[in-house]
């Protein structure tokens, strides 16, 4: 007979995944990036000594949504000088129909995302750069469309960053 697990079983399971995620995080980061930080999972990330995320919302159990025209991460230390980064997303309303820059250092791209997840990669060049940026063109809300009375502007939803090394 298998047996349901309890609230906090499930609530340290993922705090403990937390924690793993971060003291690796934090090891590469000693290594000064010369490893690529672990997959940062957006339902689980917070702000920490590691990076900042700015214009998104607080985490749901897939990812988290950009809430302004504008989203980021910061890290407070330099990304590599190239790297491969993949981006699982899905956009939100009228942000499936328009593209989303996306930059990383000197390199930008348009993307689009529909409103399912899906992964994109991505090469990136950085000249002692820190950061992952979002520029959304199109953002609504649910509330807007009739969907809910949440009157959150939503853009795009940020569900894992993964950093796959260089090419």
């Amino acid at each position: 007979m298998k047996m349901a697990k309890s609230p906090s079983v499930r609530h340290s399971a993922i705090a403990l995944s937390l924690v793993i995620s971060a003291v690796c995080l934090y090891v590469s980061w000693l290594k000064g990036f010369q490893s690529l930080p672990v997959p940062i999972r957006f339902s689980l990330a917070t702000d920490s000594r590691l990076f900042r995320l700015k214009g998104f919302s607080e985490g749901e159990s897939w990812g988290r949504w950009s809430i302004a025209k504008q989203a980021s991460v910061t890290f407070f230390r330099t990304l590599p000088e190239t790297f491969i980064v993949r981006i699982t997303a899905r956009g939100f309303g009228q942000s499936t129909k328009t593209p989303t820059q996306f930059t990383c250092g000197s390199t930008r791209f348009n993307v689009q995302f529909d409103s399912e997840l899906q992964s994109q990669t991505f090469q990136c060049a950085c000249d002692k750069c820190t950061g992952l940026e979002w520029e959304v063109s199109a953002v609504n809300s649910p509330y807007e469309m009739g969907a809910s009375d949440d009157a959150r502007s939503l853009g795009v939803g940020i569900s894992s960053i993964e950093f796959l090394g260089s090419e």
